[in-house]
């Protein structure tokens, strides 16, 4: 368990690295964002075995391996070995998104981000940060959106958790849209295609 940590943390120092010198402390401040989560993780077979989360998890995360199976076997998926780690989080949600918009045009702002190409969207995993960041657009002159994201893919490049905010804010069948749909994305990822 500590190796694969150590070996996590060593992949994301690089890609933060490596991102930095595009995108400045943004990326690096979501990728240690991203590392403290990593580090909550917690077995799902752990967790259903100890039943050391409420009944309501509980029924969603004893659900996972089938809607993979499922996703795999009958729809042509790539779920992999992803979703079999949890992470309880603080908040209500994962992280939260800043959109911007020129005024009296429906012309996204987007920014570009090695391995992902451009998104019409910065995510935050602290509020207060993407508080902060749709003030600043405000003050350039954007149309400014905020919202809280429940789930997110890590396109491969990591083994995706269930984070509490999918089991929590979803109903069953919606969570298990969010897993497809998330998996869906790991199936095929097209740079730039933001509407994907």
């Amino acid at each position: 368990m500590l190796n694969k940590i150590f070996i996590q943390l060593y992949v994301s120092l690089l890609f933060c690295a490596f991102s930095f010198l595009f995108q400045g402390c943004y990326s690096l401040e979501q990728g240690v964002e991203q590392l403290k989560l990593f580090s909550q993780e917690q077995s799902i077979d752990k967790i259903i075995a100890e039943k050391s989360q409420p009944k309501e998890r509980l029924d969603k995360l004893k659900l996972v391996p089938l809607i993979m199976e499922y996703g795999s076997k009958e729809i042509g998926l790539t779920c992999g070995d992803n979703y079999k780690a949890f992470i309880p989080l603080n908040g209500q949600h994962l992280s939260y998104v800043v959109q911007a918009a020129e005024k009296r045009q429906l012309k996204l702002k987007t920014w570009w981000f090695p391995f992902i190409g451009r998104q019409p969207y910065l995510g935050f995993f602290r509020k207060e940060n993407a508080l902060k960041q749709g003030e600043e657009l405000k003050e350039e002159g954007y149309d400014v959106t905020f919202g809280g994201v429940d789930a997110f893919s890590l396109l491969g490049f990591f083994k995706d958790p269930i984070y509490s905010s999918m089991t929590d804010n979803n109903t069953t069948p919606e969570f298990i849209e969010t897993l497809f749909h998330e998996c869906l994305h790991r199936t095929l990822y097209v740079s730039n295609q933001y509407s994907f």
